[in-house]
């Protein structure tokens, strides 16, 4: 929410609102019967601070967004012509985010979004670009149960880019005999993911949290913790990995109390279940 840091004495008989620009921070300025109101616009970058070196993607960020408000996924359908959202409180969210115009950013700005079951949250194709991201480290994306009739597979990323800064990911319980993740990426689908947690996640199903289905993707793991999920059916990971040609780019993963329950005779659970030509490296 905008925060209010100055007001005055105003003898203006009418509501005016403006804004202005100081030290590449927005204000609005507000001009009631009583006060002029100037309030600090939520404002940041896309990973919510300016970059001196490079993320492991070559990516830099400088430029500081301005973010509008909301506090409802109606709100965000009513602003969808923006690109910066950012949330004032814990949002249920009971329809997908397809709409959202390529190169839109939604901070979490220490809040939940809360997922409906039975929802594919985002999928991403004709090359749209979108970004999750929280500048408090608090924020959070999960949804307690998930609907036996769909795959639910929670972000799809077919050809474009998803990137993640700084989100919690966390009490998910996937049901058995369906195809689901947490991210699926095929095609030359992009995924970033930095200083992401993923945890206390039960995955009653064949497959995996993270799954990357085709060696023409490109997926890059900066900072990603993976801490007290369950895996309780046969043929589970953490991760499955299609891999090509540099497609997976590991620098930090922490793997902590995660726990396989099943074992049995010609299955397997694990962290990686690693196919294709391809090679799993890493990058200091």
């Amino acid at each position: 929410m905008d925060k209010q840091v100055w007001v005055g004495p105003s003898e203006a008989n009418e509501r005016i609102t403006t804004s202005w620009e100081f030290d590449k921070k927005k204000y609005n300025v507000k001009l009631t019967e009583n006060a002029v109101v100037v309030l600090e616009v939520h404002s940041h970058t896309v990973c919510g601070e300016v970059d001196t070196k490079e993320h492991l993607d070559g990516t830099k960020h400088t430029e500081v967004l301005n973010f509008t408000d909301i506090e409802s996924i109606a709100e965000l359908q009513a602003s969808i012509g923006n690109k910066y959202f950012s949330l004032t409180k814990d949002i249920e969210v009971n329809a997908n985010l397809d709409a959202l115009a390529s190169g839109s950013v939604i901070c979490l700005n220490g809040h939940s979004l809360k997922v409906a079951r039975g929802l594919n949250l985002l999928n991403i194709t004709g090359g749209k670009g979108i970004t999750f991201t929280d500048c408090k480290g608090t924020g959070k994306i999960t949804y307690s149960s998930v609907d036996a009739a769909s795959n639910d597979t929670m972000f799809n990323v077919t050809n474009g880019t998803l990137n993640m800064y700084g989100i919690n990911i966390s009490d998910m319980s996937m049901v058995a005999a369906k195809e689901q993740s947490i991210f699926n990426v095929s095609g030359t689908g992009k995924l970033y993911i930095e200083n992401v947690s993923i945890n206390n996640v039960t995955n009653a199903t064949s497959k995996s949290l993270i799954k990357i289905s085709d060696d023409t993707t490109k997926v890059y793991v900066a900072s990603v913790s993976l801490v007290d999920n369950t895996l309780n059916a046969q043929d589970t990971y953490l991760s499955e990995v299609k891999l090509g040609a540099n497609n997976l780019i590991i620098a930090t993963l922490a793997v902590i109390n995660n726990k396989s329950i099943y074992g049995t005779s010609g299955h397997d659970n694990g962290l990686f279940l690693l196919t294709g030509s391809g090679r799993l490296t890493g990058k200091n």
